[in-house]
């Protein structure tokens, strides 16, 4: 008799969740870069918060 061993499906798993990981953490870091531009309607959504210019503000 022989002995077929069949592939588990463990990797196929674990590389399917790292996927999702990197995929969550680029779409965490789109997030955050847009809002911390403040050019999206991410900070202009924001009541009360206080926008400082210091484009031109001398050093």
């Amino acid at each position: 008799m022989s002995i077929i061993h069949k592939p588990s499906a463990g990797p196929v798993a674990i590389n399917a969740s790292v996927v999702a990981f990197v995929a969550f953490l680029c779409g965490a870091l789109y997030f955050f870069g847009a809002a911390m531009s403040g050019d999206t309607q991410i900070t202009r959504s924001v009541v009360g918060a206080d926008i400082t210019d210091t484009r031109d503000v001398p050093n």
